[in-house]
C-alpha cells in the first residue's frame, strides 16, 4: 500500500471512528442545554401528561394547560409550545411524544414549513437537534414543492441536509452533552403552570405590550387582520405537499391509538392554502380552526391582545376555553 493510500485508509477510519462516537454521544443528549426543550420535556414525562399541546410561542402563550385540565374534569395535559419553535420543529416533537406510552392524544400547531432557514438561526444547536435526516428531507421535499428557480430549490436543498450533517456529526455534540448535564436547570417562573405561562409575566417584554398599544402598532395590527380575512385561497403546491406532511403524521399516530388534533392558533395569517388542504383529508372535528373573524369576532378585540403576534392572559383564557369544547 502507499504512502498516500494509507494516509487516506487512516483518515477514513479516523472519521468513521469519530462519527460512531458522536452518534453514541447523541443516545444520551436530552437537549438540557436548549432553553425550554429539555426542562418541558422532563416535566411533561414526570406529569405523565396524556394530552400535549405541541408547537410555537403561540401555544406557549395560548393554550393554559392546567385551566383545560379542569374544563376537561380530568386527566393531564402539557403545554410544549417552545418560543420561537418552527414548523419543523413540532413536528420533531410531535413524532417524539409518540415514542411516550402514556400520550393519548396531540393537539398539534399547524403551520407552514418554510424553504428558508432564517440565517440568523441556521448555525444553532436550537436548530441542529430537530435536523435529523428525515426532517431534512420533509424540508427539501417542501423546498422543491415552491415556485422558485430550479437552481435555487436545490441550493436550498444542500443547505437542509448539510444541516442534517451537523445534526449528527457536529463536533459539538460531546460539549453540549456535558454541558447539558453540569449547567445549572433553566430556571422558569413559578407562574410556570403545566408549560403554559402568559406573556403578561414574561420577561424583557413590556416594551412589545407598549408598541402594539401605540397608533403605529393598532394600524399594524387593523392590517394584519385584514390579511386574515383575506387569506382563504387555493391550495398551491406547496400547500399539498406540506398538508401531506402533516396528514402523514395524523395516520401514523392514529395506527398507535394517540388521537392527533390539528390547530390553526389565532394570528396565522398565511395558513389559508395548507388550512384548505388539510381539511380535505382529516375528519372535520379533527381540525380547529379559530383564526376566523366571523365565527370568533370577540376573539380579535384588541383588549385581548399582547402584541400583534400574541393574545394576553385574558384571551389566552378564551382560546384555552375554545380548546376544551372542541377536544373531547
Amino acid at each position: 500500500m502507499s504512502p498516500a493510500s494509507l494516509v487516506v485508509l487512516k483518515a477514513s477510519a479516523f472519521a468513521l471512528l469519530l462519527g460512531g462516537l458522536l452518534l453514541v454521544l447523541q443516545q444520551f443528549d436530552d437537549h438540557s442545554d436548549i432553553e425550554e426543550v429539555g426542562y418541558k420535556t422532563k416535566e411533561l414525562k414526570e406529569l405523565q401528561a396524556e394530552t400535549i399541546f405541541v408547537g410555537s410561542s403561540r401555544t406557549y402563550r395560548h393554550i393554559d394547560a392546567a385551566r383545560f385540565d379542569s374544563l376537561q374534569g380530568g386527566g393531564v395535559s402539557y403545554n410544549l409550545g417552545f418560543r420561537g419553535g418552527s414548523a419543523l420543529e413540532t413536528h420533531y416533537q410531535a413524532e417524539r411524544m409518540l415514542e411516550l406510552p402514556h400520550v393519548k392524544r396531540l393537539v398539534v400547531e399547524l403551520r407552514m414549513i418554510p424553504p428558508l432557514l432564517q440565517l440568523e438561526n441556521r448555525d444553532t444547536r436550537r436548530t441542529y437537534y430537530y435536523h435529523d435526516l428525515r426532517h431534512a428531507g420533509l424540508a427539501a421535499k417542501v423546498a422543491l414543492a415552491f415556485d422558485m428557480p430550479l437552481k435555487e430549490r436545490l441550493a436550498i436543498v444542500r443547505g437542509r441536509y448539510k444541516v442534517a450533517l451537523d445534526h449528527y456529526f457536529l463536533p459539538g455534540q460531546g460539549e453540549a452533552l456535558i454541558r447539558g448535564k453540569t449547567a445549572e436547570p433553566v430556571s422558569f417562573s413559578p407562574l410556570d403552570r403545566q408549560g403554559f405561562l402568559a406573556l403578561d409575566y414574561a420577561d424583557d417584554v413590556q416594551q412589545r405590550n407598549e408598541a402594539f398599544l401605540s397608533p403605529r402598532g393598532q394600524q399594524a395590527f387593523q392590517r394584519k387582520l385584514e390579511r386574515i380575512r383575506n387569506r382563504d385561497v387555493a391550495p398551491a403546491a406547496a400547500d399539498s405537499v406540506m398538508a401531506a406532511i402533516w396528514f402523514d403524521l395524523y395516520q401514523r399516530a392514529e395506527a398507535q391509538g394517540v388521537e392527533v388534533y390539528f390547530a390553526e392558533q389565532i394570528g396565522e395569517a398565511q395558513l389559508g392554502g395548507l388550512a384548505r388542504a388539510i381539511s380535505e383529508l382529516v375528519p372535520p372535528e379533527r381540525l380547529i380552526l379559530i383564526n376566523d373573524l366571523d365565527r370568533y369576532p370577540d376573539l380579535f378585540d384588541p383588549d385581548l391582545w399582547f402584541d400583534t403576534g400574541h393574545l394576553n392572559e385574558r384571551g389566552a383564557r378564551r382560546i384555552t376555553d375554545i380548546f376544551a369544547a372542541q377536544v373531547p
